[in-house]
Protein backbone atom coordinates (compact mmCIF):
# COMPACT_ATOMS: atom_id res chain seq x y z
CA UNK A 1 0.00 0.00 0.00
CA UNK A 2 1.38 3.47 -0.85
CA UNK A 3 2.66 5.54 2.06
CA UNK A 4 -0.01 8.21 1.67
CA UNK A 5 -2.73 5.58 2.13
CA UNK A 6 -1.17 4.47 5.40
CA UNK A 7 -1.03 8.06 6.52
CA UNK A 8 -4.68 8.63 5.66
CA UNK A 9 -5.69 5.43 7.44
CA UNK A 10 -3.85 6.53 10.57
CA UNK A 11 -5.53 9.90 10.40
CA UNK A 12 -8.96 8.30 10.04
CA UNK A 13 -8.25 6.05 13.03
CA UNK A 14 -7.29 9.11 15.07
CA UNK A 15 -10.51 10.92 14.15
CA UNK A 16 -12.63 7.98 15.26
CA UNK A 17 -11.25 7.96 18.81
CA UNK A 18 -13.72 9.35 21.37
CA UNK A 19 -13.15 12.86 22.65
CA UNK A 20 -11.99 13.06 26.27
CA UNK A 21 -12.80 16.17 28.30
CA UNK A 22 -10.24 16.91 31.00
CA UNK A 23 -11.96 19.09 33.57
CA UNK A 24 -9.98 21.23 35.99
CA UNK A 25 -11.14 23.71 38.61
CA UNK A 26 -8.58 26.24 39.80
CA UNK A 27 -8.30 28.48 42.82
CA UNK A 28 -5.05 30.18 43.82
CA UNK A 29 -3.10 27.32 42.26
CA UNK A 30 -0.33 29.24 40.54
CA UNK A 31 2.59 27.50 42.28
CA UNK A 32 2.24 24.08 40.65
CA UNK A 33 -0.17 24.78 37.79
CA UNK A 34 2.38 24.83 34.95
CA UNK A 35 3.75 21.40 35.83
CA UNK A 36 0.30 19.84 35.88
CA UNK A 37 -0.84 21.45 32.62
CA UNK A 38 2.37 20.35 30.95
CA UNK A 39 1.64 16.75 31.93
CA UNK A 40 -1.86 17.07 30.49
CA UNK A 41 -1.08 18.64 27.11
CA UNK A 42 1.60 15.97 26.58
CA UNK A 43 -0.78 13.04 27.07
CA UNK A 44 -0.27 10.38 24.41
CA UNK A 45 -4.01 10.33 23.74
CA UNK A 46 -5.91 12.52 21.30
CA UNK A 47 -8.47 14.00 20.86
CA UNK A 48 -8.76 15.86 24.16
CA UNK A 49 -10.22 19.13 25.34
CA UNK A 50 -9.08 20.87 28.51
CA UNK A 51 -11.91 22.66 30.32
CA UNK A 52 -10.74 24.94 33.12
CA UNK A 53 -13.01 26.98 35.39
CA UNK A 54 -11.25 29.42 37.71
CA UNK A 55 -13.07 30.24 40.95
CA UNK A 56 -11.95 33.85 41.44
CA UNK A 57 -8.25 33.24 42.09
CA UNK A 58 -6.30 36.08 43.68
CA UNK A 59 -2.79 34.97 42.69
CA UNK A 60 -1.15 34.47 39.27
CA UNK A 61 -3.40 31.53 38.33
CA UNK A 62 -5.50 33.39 35.75
CA UNK A 63 -2.46 34.90 34.06
CA UNK A 64 -0.89 31.46 33.71
CA UNK A 65 -4.12 29.96 32.41
CA UNK A 66 -4.36 32.62 29.71
CA UNK A 67 -0.82 31.77 28.64
CA UNK A 68 -1.73 28.10 28.23
CA UNK A 69 -4.96 28.99 26.44
CA UNK A 70 -3.03 31.12 23.93
CA UNK A 71 -0.47 28.38 23.38
CA UNK A 72 -2.99 25.53 23.00
CA UNK A 73 -6.09 27.33 21.76
CA UNK A 74 -7.21 24.27 19.76
CA UNK A 75 -7.76 22.14 22.88
CA UNK A 76 -8.10 24.70 25.70
CA UNK A 77 -11.41 26.19 26.97
CA UNK A 78 -11.08 28.67 29.82
CA UNK A 79 -13.80 30.16 32.02
CA UNK A 80 -13.79 32.52 35.00
CA UNK A 81 -16.50 32.69 37.65
CA UNK A 82 -17.91 36.09 38.58
CA UNK A 83 -18.33 34.97 42.17
CA UNK A 84 -16.65 32.21 44.17
CA UNK A 85 -18.70 28.99 43.92
CA UNK A 86 -16.64 26.76 46.16
CA UNK A 87 -15.17 23.30 45.58
CA UNK A 88 -18.21 21.09 44.81
CA UNK A 89 -20.30 23.63 42.90
CA UNK A 90 -17.39 24.74 40.75
CA UNK A 91 -16.73 21.15 39.67
CA UNK A 92 -20.43 20.71 39.00
CA UNK A 93 -20.36 23.73 36.66
CA UNK A 94 -17.16 22.57 34.97
CA UNK A 95 -18.44 19.05 34.33
CA UNK A 96 -21.53 20.42 32.60
CA UNK A 97 -19.26 22.30 30.17
CA UNK A 98 -17.58 19.07 29.04
CA UNK A 99 -18.29 17.93 25.47
CA UNK A 100 -16.38 14.65 25.44
CA UNK A 101 -17.71 11.11 25.44
CA UNK A 102 -15.41 10.51 28.41
CA UNK A 103 -14.64 12.91 31.26
CA UNK A 104 -11.50 12.99 33.42
CA UNK A 105 -11.09 15.21 36.48
CA UNK A 106 -7.84 17.02 37.22
CA UNK A 107 -6.53 18.73 40.31
CA UNK A 108 -4.50 21.89 39.74
CA UNK A 109 -1.30 20.70 41.40
CA UNK A 110 -0.71 17.03 40.55
CA UNK A 111 1.41 15.41 37.84
CA UNK A 112 -0.08 12.91 35.40
CA UNK A 113 1.84 10.16 33.68
CA UNK A 114 1.65 10.71 29.93
CA UNK A 115 -0.27 7.46 29.41
CA UNK A 116 -2.99 8.17 31.97
CA UNK A 117 -5.84 9.03 29.61
CA UNK A 118 -5.05 6.32 27.07
CA UNK A 119 -4.89 3.66 29.78
CA UNK A 120 -8.21 4.67 31.35
CA UNK A 121 -9.99 5.01 28.00
CA UNK A 122 -8.70 1.61 26.93
CA UNK A 123 -10.07 0.15 30.15
CA UNK A 124 -13.58 1.46 29.47
CA UNK A 125 -13.41 0.55 25.78
CA UNK A 126 -12.52 -3.02 26.81
CA UNK A 127 -14.77 -3.34 29.87
CA UNK A 128 -17.91 -2.00 28.23
CA UNK A 129 -20.03 -2.89 31.28
CA UNK A 130 -18.25 -0.25 33.41
CA UNK A 131 -19.28 3.40 33.58
CA UNK A 132 -16.09 4.55 35.36
CA UNK A 133 -12.43 3.53 35.51
CA UNK A 134 -9.78 4.48 38.05
CA UNK A 135 -6.07 3.98 38.54
CA UNK A 136 -3.44 4.11 41.28
CA UNK A 137 -1.78 7.26 42.51
CA UNK A 138 1.21 7.87 44.75
CA UNK A 139 1.64 10.78 47.12
CA UNK A 140 4.19 13.43 46.18
CA UNK A 141 5.43 15.36 49.20
CA UNK A 142 8.38 17.76 49.04
CA UNK A 143 9.41 16.22 45.70
CA UNK A 144 9.50 12.71 47.19
CA UNK A 145 7.16 9.89 46.18
CA UNK A 146 5.61 7.87 49.01
CA UNK A 147 4.22 4.48 48.03
CA UNK A 148 3.17 3.36 51.53
CA UNK A 149 -0.49 4.33 51.23
CA UNK A 150 -0.83 2.74 47.79
CA UNK A 151 0.77 -0.50 48.97
CA UNK A 152 -1.68 -0.79 51.88
CA UNK A 153 -4.79 -0.78 49.67
CA UNK A 154 -6.81 -3.29 47.74
CA UNK A 155 -8.29 -1.37 44.83
CA UNK A 156 -11.97 -1.63 44.00
CA UNK A 157 -13.41 -3.16 40.85
CA UNK A 158 -16.93 -4.39 40.20
CA UNK A 159 -20.49 -3.59 41.23
CA UNK A 160 -20.68 -4.30 44.98
CA UNK A 161 -21.67 -0.83 46.16
CA UNK A 162 -21.79 -1.96 49.80
CA UNK A 163 -17.99 -1.62 49.84
CA UNK A 164 -18.33 2.11 49.11
CA UNK A 165 -20.94 3.19 51.64
CA UNK A 166 -18.50 3.97 54.45
CA UNK A 167 -15.30 4.81 52.59
CA UNK A 168 -14.80 7.07 49.61
CA UNK A 169 -12.31 4.97 47.65
CA UNK A 170 -11.89 7.25 44.63
CA UNK A 171 -10.32 10.70 44.47
CA UNK A 172 -11.36 12.77 41.48
CA UNK A 173 -7.85 12.88 40.04
CA UNK A 174 -7.73 9.10 39.40
CA UNK A 175 -11.07 8.63 37.63
CA UNK A 176 -12.43 8.75 34.11
CA UNK A 177 -16.13 8.16 33.44
CA UNK A 178 -18.64 8.08 30.64
CA UNK A 179 -20.47 11.35 30.00
CA UNK A 180 -23.77 9.47 30.22
CA UNK A 181 -23.18 9.30 33.99
CA UNK A 182 -23.64 13.07 34.31
CA UNK A 183 -27.43 12.84 34.34
CA UNK A 184 -27.15 10.52 37.36
CA UNK A 185 -24.74 12.60 39.44
CA UNK A 186 -25.69 16.25 38.91
CA UNK A 187 -26.64 18.18 40.93
CA UNK A 188 -24.25 17.07 43.68
CA UNK A 189 -26.10 16.80 47.01
CA UNK A 190 -25.01 19.17 49.73
CA UNK A 191 -22.89 17.53 52.42
CA UNK A 192 -20.98 14.89 50.43
CA UNK A 193 -17.63 15.00 48.64
CA UNK A 194 -18.32 15.07 44.92
CA UNK A 195 -16.00 12.19 43.94
CA UNK A 196 -17.56 9.90 46.56
CA UNK A 197 -20.97 10.66 45.05
CA UNK A 198 -19.66 9.96 41.52
CA UNK A 199 -18.13 6.64 42.59
CA UNK A 200 -21.25 5.28 44.28
CA UNK A 201 -23.42 6.29 41.30
CA UNK A 202 -20.98 4.72 38.84
CA UNK A 203 -20.95 1.49 40.82
CA UNK A 204 -24.75 1.22 40.75
CA UNK A 205 -25.08 2.32 37.13
CA UNK A 206 -22.83 -0.16 35.34
CA UNK A 207 -19.84 -0.69 37.57
CA UNK A 208 -16.23 0.38 38.08
CA UNK A 209 -13.07 -0.85 36.33
CA UNK A 210 -9.56 -0.67 37.75
CA UNK A 211 -6.27 -0.02 35.94
CA UNK A 212 -3.40 -1.48 37.96
CA UNK A 213 -0.89 1.25 37.17
CA UNK A 214 0.38 4.34 38.99
CA UNK A 215 -0.74 7.11 36.64
CA UNK A 216 -0.88 10.12 38.99
CA UNK A 217 1.58 11.75 41.35
CA UNK A 218 -0.77 13.38 43.86
CA UNK A 219 0.94 16.39 45.37
CA UNK A 220 0.40 17.11 49.06
CA UNK A 221 1.32 20.55 50.34
CA UNK A 222 0.18 23.11 52.91
CA UNK A 223 -2.31 24.88 50.64
CA UNK A 224 -4.06 21.97 48.89
CA UNK A 225 -7.38 23.38 47.72
CA UNK A 226 -8.87 19.92 47.30
CA UNK A 227 -7.73 18.33 50.54
CA UNK A 228 -8.92 21.28 52.60
CA UNK A 229 -12.44 20.81 51.18
CA UNK A 230 -12.73 17.08 51.80
CA UNK A 231 -14.71 17.23 55.03
CA UNK A 232 -18.33 16.14 55.35
CA UNK A 233 -20.52 18.35 57.56
CA UNK A 234 -23.18 15.66 57.98
CA UNK A 235 -23.35 12.89 60.55
CA UNK A 236 -22.76 9.52 58.92
CA UNK A 237 -26.40 8.40 59.13
CA UNK A 238 -27.49 11.64 57.41
CA UNK A 239 -24.84 11.23 54.74
CA UNK A 240 -25.82 7.64 54.03
CA UNK A 241 -29.42 8.70 53.48
CA UNK A 242 -28.24 10.68 50.45
CA UNK A 243 -27.61 7.34 48.72
CA UNK A 244 -31.36 6.67 48.78
CA UNK A 245 -31.54 9.12 45.87
CA UNK A 246 -29.64 6.71 43.64
CA UNK A 247 -31.96 4.69 41.42
CA UNK A 248 -31.40 1.11 40.25
CA UNK A 249 -29.69 -0.05 43.44
CA UNK A 250 -29.77 -3.81 43.99
CA UNK A 251 -32.34 -4.64 46.69
CA UNK A 252 -29.87 -6.60 48.83
CA UNK A 253 -27.48 -3.65 48.72
CA UNK A 254 -30.31 -1.30 49.67
CA UNK A 255 -31.15 -3.58 52.60
CA UNK A 256 -27.51 -3.34 53.71
CA UNK A 257 -27.78 0.46 53.53
CA UNK A 258 -31.02 0.38 55.55
CA UNK A 259 -29.32 -1.65 58.28
CA UNK A 260 -26.32 0.69 58.44
CA UNK A 261 -28.51 3.77 58.78
CA UNK A 262 -30.65 2.15 61.44
CA UNK A 263 -27.60 1.11 63.49
CA UNK A 264 -25.96 4.53 63.19
CA UNK A 265 -29.14 6.31 64.27
CA UNK A 266 -29.29 4.10 67.35
CA UNK A 267 -25.57 4.57 67.98
CA UNK A 268 -25.95 8.37 68.11
CA UNK A 269 -27.85 7.89 71.36
CA UNK A 270 -24.78 6.20 72.86
CA UNK A 271 -23.11 9.17 74.55
CA UNK A 272 -21.26 7.36 77.31
CA UNK A 273 -18.37 5.88 75.29
CA UNK A 274 -19.11 2.21 75.84
CA UNK A 275 -18.98 -0.38 73.07
CA UNK A 276 -22.10 -0.47 70.92
CA UNK A 277 -22.20 -4.24 70.54
CA UNK A 278 -24.88 -4.30 67.85
CA UNK A 279 -22.79 -1.99 65.69
CA UNK A 280 -19.63 -3.95 66.46
CA UNK A 281 -21.19 -7.28 65.50
CA UNK A 282 -22.44 -5.82 62.22
CA UNK A 283 -19.00 -4.43 61.39
CA UNK A 284 -17.29 -7.68 62.32
CA UNK A 285 -19.74 -9.92 60.47
CA UNK A 286 -19.33 -7.78 57.36
CA UNK A 287 -15.64 -7.00 57.80
CA UNK A 288 -14.59 -8.27 54.36
CA UNK A 289 -17.08 -5.87 52.79
CA UNK A 290 -16.50 -2.84 55.01
CA UNK A 291 -12.73 -3.18 55.39
CA UNK A 292 -11.91 -5.14 52.25
CA UNK A 293 -9.94 -2.24 50.80
CA UNK A 294 -7.42 -2.36 53.66
CA UNK A 295 -4.46 -4.61 52.83
CA UNK A 296 -2.82 -5.93 56.00
CA UNK A 297 -0.63 -8.93 56.91
CA UNK A 298 -3.15 -9.98 59.57
CA UNK A 299 -6.42 -8.53 58.26
CA UNK A 300 -8.71 -9.95 60.95
CA UNK A 301 -6.74 -8.15 63.69
CA UNK A 302 -6.90 -4.85 61.83
CA UNK A 303 -10.60 -5.32 61.04
CA UNK A 304 -11.44 -6.14 64.65
CA UNK A 305 -9.53 -3.09 65.87
CA UNK A 306 -11.40 -0.77 63.49
CA UNK A 307 -14.74 -2.35 64.39
CA UNK A 308 -14.08 -1.73 68.10
CA UNK A 309 -12.90 1.83 67.47
CA UNK A 310 -15.95 2.82 65.43
CA UNK A 311 -18.35 1.08 67.79
CA UNK A 312 -17.47 3.27 70.74
CA UNK A 313 -16.75 6.72 69.32
CA UNK A 314 -19.03 9.63 68.53
CA UNK A 315 -19.84 9.67 64.81
CA UNK A 316 -20.81 13.33 64.63
CA UNK A 317 -19.18 14.93 61.61
CA UNK A 318 -17.22 11.79 60.69
CA UNK A 319 -18.49 11.41 57.13
CA UNK A 320 -15.76 10.53 54.63
CA UNK A 321 -13.16 10.08 57.37
CA UNK A 322 -14.88 7.04 58.90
Amino acid sequence: MPFHMNKNANRLCQIKKPLVSIVMCTYNGSQYLDEQLNSIVNQDYRPIEIVVVDDCSKDETWKKLKHWENKYSDIFRLYSNETNLGYNKNFEKALLLAKGEYIAISDQDDIWMFTKISALVNSLETKTWASMAHCKNVTLTKDKLKFNHTNLRNFFEGTDVRKLFLYSQFSGHVILFRKTLLEKIIPFPDGIIYDWWIGVNACVNGGIAFVDEVLVHHRIHSSNATDSARTCPLDIDELLQLFYRIENMNQSHRNFLDKLISLFKQHKKNTYGKIDWKLFHFFFANRKIIYGHKRRKLPIISQTKHAFRLSRKSLAGVGGEI
